[in-house]
């Protein structure tokens, strides 16, 4: 004999009235569960929050917060009105479940996401609160009613909730977006050297920054926002605050609990991927330490698009010395004139015995390690480096550090110094 069919229109049109004693297993269990509400909380917030890291950043405390607050105050109205009957469509949302709203509308396309997040929200509650339900009764047919009218409830707050967010959408983005330019207006006028308010920057400026200077050097590279973004996830997400001062190149402040050590700012280095030029400088506290790091990865970023065609990345401390040498460029080319006397000109011994006294200085004044770099005999090496220290008037003048510096000077300006060319 068959089992009956259930009657799947009586099922899905309605979990039905629940009676007076379904009433009190429902105020019973809300006794219970209310003083949980903010562990429970804390941990659906969290699941949220690593479902969407891209808009809640690990490092970036007021989002988190404003995520586990929006769930406390979503949890706690849900269950009340759950336990005295009140309809989702007769809500006014409590406060502090839209306030995740201020903080996500800056992503022009977070929409999505954000009714994504109370869907897995409602999901994380609803697997506690059944749970929590069912050690409050021992009648099925009892904890089958009190299952279906939560679950109709819940999805009927979602709904509710889901249709304030796009009524209000607009307008948070918009306000949003003027926040946006008034910062954007701040940077430039604190880059400027004017007097700022850092209320208006909306960013830590009393945390050590590390100062990021981005420009992409291939069409079909990584753009720079999914740059500056990777950087960021490297550091634990800290907040971040953003600004493009000419079109292609944005500047990026990133400002993590702690200061971030050598060690750190070199891992950013490394994490930066080919095709972009980024340079990486660190910066003290206050709105003084934003503009210099600013002006120092500035500096650095030209030197590496004048080095590295094909984009490259640095500190700034790596190439400071070539930035200061061309701060002034008609005094660099008299400076190197001047040091490097015949060995600037563009010919060929005079490029063979730049390279060699470049090799020799990298190879740490051994004449055999400088051979092993340019894969030559280190006599060969022993004599053009006498070469070299004639030349230079000496070997007392050739080693000296004017002489680095002018080598490495001529590395980036090349023959726009050099005298006549070979014929």
């Amino acid at each position: 004999m068959s089992a009956r069919e259930p009657d799947w229109e009586q099922i899905v049109g309605g979990p039905g009235r629940l009676g007076p004693a379904d009433r009190q297993v429902l105020e019973r269990a809300a006794a219970g569960f209310t003083p949980q509400i903010g562990a429970i909380a804390l941990a659906v917030g969290a699941g949220i929050a690593r479902e969407h890291r891209d808009l809640v950043p690990a490092g970036d405390d007021v989002v988190n917060a404003a995520v586990v607050d929006a769930t406390h105050a979503n949890i706690g109205a849900i269950v009340s009105t759950l336990t005295w009957a009140v309809a989702p469509d007769q809500l006014e949302v409590p406060d502090g479940a839209l306030a995740i709203l201020d903080h996500l509308a800056r992503e022009a396309d977070a929409l999505p996401e954000m009714l994504r997040m109370y869907r897995l929200g409602a999901a994380g509650f609803l697997q506690a609160w059944l749970a929590h339900l069912a050690r409050q009764t021992s009648d099925a047919a009892q904890l089958d009613r009190l299952v279906r009218a939560s679950a109709d409830h819940v999805a009927g707050y979602v709904d509710r909730i889901s249709e304030l967010i796009v009524r209000r959408w607009t307008t948070v983005v918009q306000t949003a977006a003027l926040a946006d330019r008034r910062r954007d207006a701040t940077v430039r006028a604190l880059l400027a050297g004017e007097r700022v308010d850092p209320v208006d920057l909306d960013h830590p400026v009393d945390r050590a920054q590390v100062v990021l200077a981005l420009r992409s050097a291939a069409a079909d590279g990584p753009t720079t926002a999914a740059v500056v973004r990777r950087l960021a996830a490297v550091m634990g997400d800290p907040p971040a605050l953003t600004h493009e001062p000419a079109p292609g190149t944005v500047l990026a402040w990133l400002a993590p609990v702690r200061p971030a050590d050598p060690a750190a700012v070199r891992s950013l280095v490394a994490a930066v991927p080919p095709g972009v030029w980024c340079a990486v400088a660190p910066a003290i506290p206050g709105l003084g330490g934003l503009s210099e790091g600013a002006e120092n990865v500035r500096e650095a970023l030209g030197v590496l698009q004048r080095t590295h065609p094909g984009g490259h990345a640095a500190e700034h401390a790596d190439v400071a010395l070539v930035g200061t040498l061309l701060s002034d460029q008609p005094r660099a080319h008299r400076f190197l004139r001047a040091v490097l006397g015949e060995l600037a000109d563009d010919t060929a011994r005079s490029r063979q015995l730049r390279e060699t006294l470049r090799a020799y200085d990298q190879a740490g004044g051994r004449k055999s390690g400088a051979a092993a770099i340019l894969g030559l005999h280190e006599k060969t090496v022993a004599y053009r480096l006498r070469n070299a220290e004639a030349s230079l008037g000496g070997p007392e003048r050739a080693y000296r550090a004017d002489v680095n510096a002018a080598l490495l000077l001529h590395s980036v300006l090349g023959a726009s110094v050099a005298g006549p060319p070979e014929p």
